[in-house]
Order: structure tokens, then sequence, then C-alpha cells
């Protein structure tokens, strides 16, 4: 029985995954950089050049790797298609290790389904989902989840596959290796050999991506602690459940800190921080202890280097504008609706409790309906949406164009490969 509800849960996600926007498979397409920047440069350079070149300040392999296949193995017009079956790999595998995988946070099918419903139903825009763009924020959500997983002595094909993940995740993105210290935590404390030898993989990434690393000056803008705890508000505690209200919230600290000067502004982060405090401390006191620490430090890491390191105009500032950067802040989201899963009880005798749990349920739902409507609505503005295979015969004529990719405002551009 258990192994059925597994495989529909299964079966459910993929359906989901691919129908919510089909048009990203009948008609694919490059979003972003990864069309102006990594495809740009993969079609026009030999595969070492694209394989081992941190071309925007890190590495990012699982990137440079799908468009050096996409820009290789088909014709130029299915090139996104490649791209987009990539990242669909990387957003499935997330679920699947929910689904199949052991932890005492996820060990009825119940809380396997709800997880599952918010890992898919979170994303509000089209920046994260199904490119590869997006997939180094999945890839440290998959870390999140290997990290939280109770198997201490796992088969040698789950051993090898979890190696292989967080190589990828480390490898693709620095997020995945801000969580270096947590893996070192649970394997001095449950003394499990693979979560050391999963630890000295990501030290490996560490290094690797510390070598690859240039700060560019966009990314150097550090909001100060007050204006982080005040972003993280609007992007983590606020947009996953009203991104309307967010966004309200959003202009109050705008005006706050242009008509009441910095001391008031500091004085309301500071405030801030000491609700974002406890709502955590509320969240998590019931959590065993050491998959309470390990949640909490994914959820403060992460958020962290969200806030800090994402880019968002000077001091990052922009970062309260929940239209801007929302890929930094899907994982925190979905942490943070972890942390209220996890909190649920009603099997407790106080009817305190009891209550408690109910407005949780609530939030989890209106959560997931605050994501399918935002997603509908981001969906119906591609109607209009120009074709990959339209741009490419245009290129064919003409060599000097510059193909149109999306979102609105991208093109990227093609040149003959390099001898």
């Amino acid at each position: 029985m258990k192994i059925i509800s597994q495989l529909v849960i299964s079966a459910v996600a993929m359906f989901i995954i691919v129908f919510r926007d089909y048009t990203l498979f009948s008609a694919p397409r490059f979003w972003a950089e990864e069309g102006a920047i990594w495809f740009s440069h993969a079609f026009s350079h030999d595969w070492s050049s694209v394989i081992f070149v941190a071309e925007v300040g890190y590495y990012n392999f699982y990137t440079q790797l799908a468009v050096l296949l996409a820009s290789r193995i088909v014709p130029l017009e299915h090139a996104p298609l490649v791209t987009t079956v990539m990242a669909f790999f990387v957003q499935y595998i997330t679920i699947m290790i929910v689904v199949w995988d052991n932890s005492s946070l996820w060990n009825t099918t119940l809380k396997k389904a709800v997880i599952t419903a918010i890992i898919i139903f979170i994303p509000r825009t089209a920046e994260i989902w199904l490119n590869t763009n997006g997939s180094q924020y999945f890839f440290s959500l998959i870390t999140i989840l290997i990290l939280l997983s109770d198997d201490e002595k796992p088969s040698i094909f789950k051993k090898y596959v979890y190696r292989i993940l967080i190589f990828f995740a480390g490898l693709t993105g620095v997020l995945s290796c801000a969580l270096t210290p947590l893996f070192f935590l649970k394997a001095w404390k449950t003394r499990a050999k693979e979560t050391y030898v999963q630890a000295g993989a990501l030290v490996i990434c560490c290094v690797i991506q510390l070598l690859s690393i240039y700060i560019e000056p966009s990314r150097m803008g550090f909001p100060t602690i007050t204006a982080a705890g005040l972003i993280a508000w609007v992007r983590v505690f606020l947009a996953p459940f009203s991104l309307i209200f967010a966004q309200i919230c959003s202009q109050y600290i705008i005006n706050i800190y242009r008509s009441y000067g910095k001391v008031v502004f500091h004085l309301a982060g500071f405030s801030i921080i000491v609700i974002e405090a406890a709502i955590i401390w509320i969240l998590t006191k019931q959590i065993i202890k050491l998959k309470n620490i390990l949640i909490v430090g994914s959820f403060l890491f992460l958020t962290f280097f969200s806030t800090y390191f994402g880019i968002g105009g000077r001091e990052n500032m922009a970062l309260l504008d929940v239209s801007v950067g929302n890929r930094y802040f899907y994982v925190p989201g979905v942490l943070m609706l972890l942390m209220i899963l996890f909190s649920i009880d009603f099997k407790s005798k106080k009817t305190v409790k009891n209550i408690l749990s109910g407005i949780l349920v609530l939030l989890m739902v209106t959560s997931c309906i605050n994501g399918l409507y935002w997603f509908q609505k981001d969906k119906l503005k591609k109607i209009n949406w120009t074709t990959w295979s339209s741009e490419v015969a245009i290129w064919k004529n003409k060599h000097s164009y510059r193909l149109k990719i999306w979102p609105t405002g991208w093109t990227l551009k093609l040149e003959e490969r390099k001898n």
C-alpha cells in the first residue's frame, strides 16, 4: 500500500510539472541569462571553454552542461527543449527524494504529499520554473532534503546517487556550499560515515567555488542587518502567503525610510528581527533537537545568502519589491512552509495548540492558493510570446540578428563557433 501511494504521488507530481505550463515543452524557450549568457557562449566556443569557465562570477556547472548539450546534440531550433528537460529532471528529483527517502520529518503519506505540493506550488513566476537558471535553487533544496534524511546506512545505489547530486549541487552555485557546516554538524552528532563523505564532497565544491568567485560591483550593495531583516520579513514571512499584503507592507517600509529617517527605520528593523526569531522558535520548538538545528540553520543560511548576495541595487533595497528576485527566496519560502508543516499537531490535548494548528493549516492552504494564482497570472502573459523556432528562422537569414528570448526584453547573440 505504501509503495502504491508513493507511485501515485510520483505520477501526479510529474503530470502537474509537465502540464502546469505545457507550452514550455511544446514551444520551449531560453530564459534570461540561460540564453543571453550561457547558451550564447556555448554556441560559439569549444566545449572546454564552456565547462571550465565561471562566466558570471561563480561556477554554474549544471547550466553550463545543459547549454553545452543543447548547442551540440540537437538542431538549433530545438535547443531550448534540452535545457527545459534538464531543468525538469532537477525539479522532479527534488520531489522523488521526498517521496522515496526516509526521514522522521516526512514519515507519512500525507506529509509526503503536502511537501510535494509545497515544492510545486510555492514558485509564483516563470523565473524559476523549468529553466536551468532556476536549477541551482532546486539543487540547494535537494541538498537540504539529503541533510534532513535519516538513512545512516544507505544502499550502495542511494549512496552514490546522493554523492553525485551533492557534487552537482555544490558546483552549481554557492547556495548548497553554504550548508557545509550543517553537514559536518550532522556527521559529528550521528557519527554516520556517509554524512562525513557528503560533507567532504561539499568542501571540495566550496574550494572550487571560492576559486571561481569574483564578486562584481553590483553584488556589493550589502544591506544593513536591519534592512536584511525587513527584506526577509517581506519576502519570506509574508510573500509566500499573500503577495499583495507583502507588497503593501513593502511600501510602508519604504515610506518609513523616506519619511522618518534611518533611526526609525533601524528601530523597525530590529523589532521585526525579534518577531522573526519568535516565529521561528514557536514553529520549531517541538521538532527533534538535531533536526530543529538543521532546518533552522538551513533557513537562516539561505535567507542570509539570498538577502545579502542577491542582486537588488543599492544596499539590495530593491529586494523589498516582491516582483524583484523571486528566485532568491524560493527555498527560504519552502523552508518556512516546512517549519509550519512540522509544527502542526492535532493530537495535543491542549485546545490552544489545536487552534494554532488549525491556523497553520489555513496558512499553508493560503500559500498554495497564492502560488497558484500568481503563477497562472504570469502564465497568461505568455500568449503573445515569440517562438524560438521563428527567431532561429530570422537569424539564419541574417546572422547579425539578436534572437528574442524570455522574459520580454532579453535577447541573445549567436556567432559561428570559434576554432
